[in-house]
């Protein structure tokens, strides 16, 4: 199934800073964007680091919070992850 746009829209974020709601929606448009000329588009190596700065700036997470979710995930999906 395809993302668009206004389905993402419908993903409830609680953020409460309005500006990093519209950084994170203008970002997740140019990898919706990007994905329909290029199926392979590899948006984790450029979009995604910003939405994840973001992410963890809404959630006050500290450089050893953020080091222990990226080893999570880096161990949890080790075909996703490249540097």
């Amino acid at each position: 199934m395809a993302s668009t746009t206004d389905s993402i829209k419908l993903i409830p974020i609680a953020i409460g800073q309005k500006h990093l709601e519209t950084k994170i929606e203008k970002l997740v448009s140019v990898i919706i964007n990007k994905q329909k000329k290029d199926l392979n588009y590899p948006y984790q190596l450029n979009e995604q680091k910003e939405i994840d700065k973001l992410v963890y700036e809404i959630f006050g997470l500290d450089q050893e919070l953020i080091d222990e979710v990226e080893t999570w995930y880096a161990r949890r999906y080790p075909k996703l992850v490249r540097n």
